[in-house]
């Protein structure tokens, strides 16, 4: 039965145009990154970090779209997954055919897990063609907060952590929006509260170096602190936590995702909501 749900559920999701369009615009996404990588090779050395190659290109366009291009789609899969379906009385249809309430969330929420882990695999994929088509080739690659250059094998270490805080800073973000979903009333609710939260966001992470002036930027105590803010572990934790500096930002992000996810699930489940 909860196979049959779950995979209706990902039909459903596939069915509708929009996301769709999201995992296209990763083509485009990459496109921009791509071109903008280009423009700042013309004025960098290989030994820069700012500078692409076929190496860590997956990585420098990551980095640079996560706080943008990713959390807009997740937002998008957010809405129409969750607040949209209530509104328009797609989920009143489904709890007449006597399908448990807890077990259709868990279905939704393993649907947006996977479809958000695809967002990423398709990124890293297109954004490694792209390098080996379009980037000088490389041998040894410079790293995010670490001195020197790297080999393959150092880069591929360093990526898969990267990529793996990177995609539960997206569920983190997630589990935040759909909570906002599933509470707010209108679409343009969502949207102003998620806007919202990202401003928050960027306003705390430009407060607190200011509160811990006197301490350096890779100091745990302002990391400790930094950790709370899911953009700036998209700017700057996940690149933290893959070059072996702290673990903090993997620990908050399950910790932030677990408080989120649980309230939505109160949220989702409650009687009032429903009728």
């Amino acid at each position: 039965m909860f196979k049959s749900l779950f995979i209706y559920e990902f039909e459903k999701f596939w069915f509708k145009k929009i996301n769709v369009v999201c995992f296209i615009a990763i083509l485009i996404v990459n496109f921009l990154a791509l071109k903008f990588a280009l423009q700042s090779n013309k004025t960098a050395e290989m030994t820069d970090i700012v500078f692409s190659s076929s190496l860590n290109f997956h990585i420098t366009s990551l980095q640079e779209m996560l706080i943008t291009a990713f959390n807009a789609i997740v937002i998008t899969f957010c809405i129409l997954s969750f607040h949209e379906e209530y509104r328009k009385g797609y989920l009143r249809m489904t709890f007449t055919r006597g399908i448990s309430i807890s077990k259709l969330y868990i279905a939704k929420s393993l649907v947006m897990c996977l479809n958000i882990f695809l967002i990423i695999l398709i990124h890293c994929i297109v954004s490694l063609l792209f390098a080996l088509i379009f980037l000088p080739k490389a041998n040894v690659s410079p790293l995010f907060f670490k001195e020197g250059l790297y080999s393959v094998i150092d880069v591929i270490l360093f990526s898969i952590k990267y990529y793996i805080l990177a995609y539960l800073s997206l569920l983190t973000f997630g589990s935040i929006i759909e909570f906002l979903s599933i509470k707010c009333k209108s679409i343009a609710g969502v949207l102003g509260l998620s806007l919202g939260f990202v401003f928050l966001n960027i306003v705390y992470i430009a407060y607190v170096p200011i509160v811990f002036k006197n301490y350096a930027d890779s100091d745990p105590i302002v990391l400790n602190y930094s950790s709370i803010s899911t953009m700036f572990i998209q700017a700057k934790g996940a690149a933290y936590f893959a070059a072996g500096i702290t673990d903090v930002f993997l620990y908050s992000m399950i910790i932030i995702f677990l408080i989120f996810k649980s309230l939505s699930y109160l949220a989702f489940t409650n009687k009032h909501y429903l009728e």
